[in-house]
């Protein structure tokens, strides 16, 4: 994705090489000392939405499988949810949905971060899930760091 935004991919660059240098490798610990890299990884997070539905493969066959069931009667938009439905979350909508994000259809390596480029935690950023059941995000965040190096 940055690939596209040679500009962002040479910024995210300089701030890495500023931090870490050309003798080591990023570590988890220099993540704090790089925000432009970290709201970079954000945005393409929720640019990208790598993850819009949750699959499963059981025995080389992918299914679709519903995560979460609704625990009571609800009502939603006017829509009528009864105990027990069967839930899904696209991501992909959410983290393209115009009510929650300004020009959510363009890339901005600045969405979050503010003025004084410090960093902005947006709530509507799903990224990996959602709910009680979301395993701890650093694990996935470490990972894309890695990926990184």
């Amino acid at each position: 994705m940055v690939s596209f935004y040679t500009d962002v991919q040479e910024k995210v660059f300089e701030e890495i090489c500023s931090i870490v240098g050309k003798d080591r490798l990023p570590c988890w610990n220099d993540r704090q000392y790089m925000p432009y890299t970290k709201e970079v990884i954000k945005e393409t997070h929720r640019w990208s939405s790598f993850t819009p539905f949750i699959f499963r493969s059981y025995n080389n066959i992918t299914t679709f499988v519903f995560k979460f069931f609704a625990r009571a009667d609800a009502s939603i938009l006017g829509h009528f949810i009864p105990k027990g439905t069967k839930i899904c979350a696209n991501f992909w909508a959410i983290n393209r949905d115009e009510t929650l994000w300004e020009n959510a259809n363009e890339f901005n390596s600045n969405r979050f971060l503010d003025a004084d480029g410090n960093e902005v935690n947006k709530e509507e950023l799903v990224p990996f899930s959602y709910g009680q059941s979301v395993y701890d995000n650093n694990f996935a965040r470490i990972r894309v760091l890695a990926c990184i190096k």
